[in-house]
Parts: structure tokens; sequence; C-alpha cells
């Protein structure tokens, strides 16, 4: 069943996160004041807020700013593919506003969008996941292992 999408982070607040981490601010004390709180997720450390969560891997964090929709049991929920595209879109919009054109862009027939910033030694990297948007931060190096 398709339900409607919950954005978690609006784009301000992703754009205030990255721009905080540029300028040296640890990411979970700044997840931490936008109302992170320590859980786990298949037994992995996370932060959760309202509506989206982050997890720290490999010196970098990944924030799903739109995280699966919850299900109630024996009911499989989604969120509508264009809605998350559009979403990861806007995202990746507003940082190449603010930092310049992507390292690199991605799509898939199926409404997969990646996209890759670098911003000095940092990289920013928005995609659609499953059911979730994605804002990764961490070393350009590490992020673009993988490009």
């Amino acid at each position: 069943t398709t339900v409607p999408m919950k954005i978690g982070l609006s784009i301000p607040a992703v754009l205030h996160v990255v721009e905080q981490v540029l300028d040296g601010a640890a990411m979970e004390d700044v997840l931490t004041r936008l109302g992170g709180q320590p859980g786990s997720r298949w037994d992995e450390p996370i932060l959760r807020g309202d509506g989206w969560l982050a997890s720290p891997s490999g010196g970098k964090w990944e924030i799903e700013v739109v995280t699966d929709p919850e299900e109630d049991e024996g009911e499989n929920l989604c969120f509508d593919e264009r809605h998350l595209a559009d979403y990861a879109w806007r995202i990746a919009q507003a940082l190449e506003q603010r930092y310049g054109p992507p390292y690199g862009m991605h799509t898939t027939n199926d409404g997969g969008l990646s996209r890759l910033f670098r911003v000095g030694n940092y990289g920013i990297e928005v995609g659609t996941s499953f059911d979730a948007v994605t804002v990764e931060t961490g070393f350009f190096d590490k992020l673009a292992e993988f490009w």
C-alpha cells in the first residue's frame, strides 16, 4: 500500500546540518541538537529524530531524511518512488545552488537517484535508497570510492 511520504528533515535543515559539519562541528552534536536520541537499528547504534535517523559507518554519516514508512502488523507500506526521487532531487538542487555542480550523478530507470558533491575535502551524497531519501557526509575520498 502506497502512503504519503513524511519528510523528517526539511531542505533548510539538511543545509544547516551540512553547513555545521563543514564548519567543523561534530555530526553527532549537530544531530543531537536537532532532537536526535540514541537508539539502535539492526544492532547498530543510530540517532533517531522525528521522521529521520542517522548512523555512523566507516568514517561517514548516513542520514535518512525520509525513513521507511511505519508498518502496521501484516501490512506492507511504501512511498511513491516519484516522491522520493523528487525530494532527493530538490535537496541536490539546493546543494548545487550553494556549493556548485555535483562531482558525479547517477540515475536508474526505476527512480533511483544519486548525486555526489565535493566541498573541499568533504563529500556530500544525496540519494534514494529503497523507501528512504539519504544524505551522506564524510571525507570526499571515502564517499567517492565507489563512484
